[in-house]
């Protein structure tokens, strides 16, 4: 839910259009839409006295900070409890965030990733024109999160540091991606990689599986299935709809290709099943996207759409 201040004053015209390209959006999301300019000139002079870019302030601990006591100054209210001193400087912005984080505070990441993989992606040797679509679609989204090298920088490592250990997040969920005929073969994502971050942070992570599809034929989908409860121990699945097999995606409630991998997790037990409700991945060609169908239907109980 966005925030927007500007509906509790009259007077207040919207001063920007707010970031429109991904490049845009890494240092001035914030500073765009309803705010605008009236913010930047505040957040750029604490950036100045930090001797930082607006960009790289931004992913300190006091660039936050001073956004946010660049709205009380804007609107003349205190509508976030943040002070001077924690805008100024890093170490108190971290030990005011440290002491009002109290026992109750309980933060959940439900959609976190790694984005990369030991083998890389190449092009025309292990990833297709339509696999390299999607790379660079994250990599771009990476640079512009303030990642200068993109999907090199989404790595284990990377994600305890980040997720974990810089910020006030409590436990994070992460899956892999599948899409292996579009990655020689291999998963995008492989399981086997990403177990990585359970292994180091278990009392943080909860690792789901995924890049599964019927379409890779049913006997060894299940036989993936086990190897995933068994031997990573996964919590539950996040499967998507589309895929890029020549049939190019299933459906949820397809009696013949989805109910037995359904039956076969009840057996395991294994719940519970995630099926995101998003535009397909792909490119559009000719008035349609790629590659396939989308989560439309599915069973009862067995699927949490989000």
């Amino acid at each position: 839910m966005e925030f927007n201040v500007f509906e509790y004053f009259k007077g207040f015209q919207r001063a920007a259009n707010g970031p429109m390209t991904p490049q845009a959006q890494g240092s001035a999301l914030f500073l765009g839409g309803h705010l605008g300019e009236q913010l930047t000139p505040h957040v750029d002079a604490y950036a100045a006295r930090a001797g930082l870019s607006r960009r790289n302030f931004l992913g300190t601990a006091s660039g936050f900070a001073a956004a946010m006591l660049a709205v009380n100054k804007v609107t003349g209210m205190k509508f976030f409890d943040v002070s001077e001193a924690e805008a100024l400087e890093p170490a108190a912005a971290h030990e005011l965030n440290v002491a009002r984080k109290t026992a109750t505070s309980f933060i959940v990441d439900q959609h976190t990733h790694i984005c990369i993989r030991k083998d890389g992606y190449i092009p025309g040797v292990n990833t297709t024109e339509k696999g390299m679509w999607f790379v660079q679609l994250l990599d771009d989204l990476g640079k512009a999160m303030g990642l200068p090298n993109g999907t090199k920088d989404m790595t284990v490592e990377n994600f305890g540091k980040l997720i974990l250990e810089g910020s006030d997040t409590s436990i994070a969920i992460f899956n892999p991606f599948g899409f292996r005929e579009d990655y020689g073969g291999k998963d995008m994502v492989p399981i086997e990689e990403q177990a990585e971050v359970k292994q180091r942070w278990p009392e943080r992570t909860v690792m789901l599986g995924g890049g599964l599809t019927p379409n890779q034929g049913l006997s060894e989908t299940k036989e993936r299935l086990h190897t995933f409860v068994q031997q990573y121990k996964i919590a539950g699945l996040k499967l998507y709809t589309f895929d890029s097999t020549p049939k190019r995606g299933w459906w949820f409630d397809d009696q013949k290709l989805a109910y037995p991998i359904w039956e076969e997790c009840r057996k395991l037990p294994l719940r519970p099943v995630h099926g995101p409700l998003r535009a397909p991945r792909g490119p559009r060609r000719g008035g349609r996207r790629l590659p396939g169908p989308q989560l439309h239907r599915v069973p009862l109980g067995l699927a949490v759409p989000g």
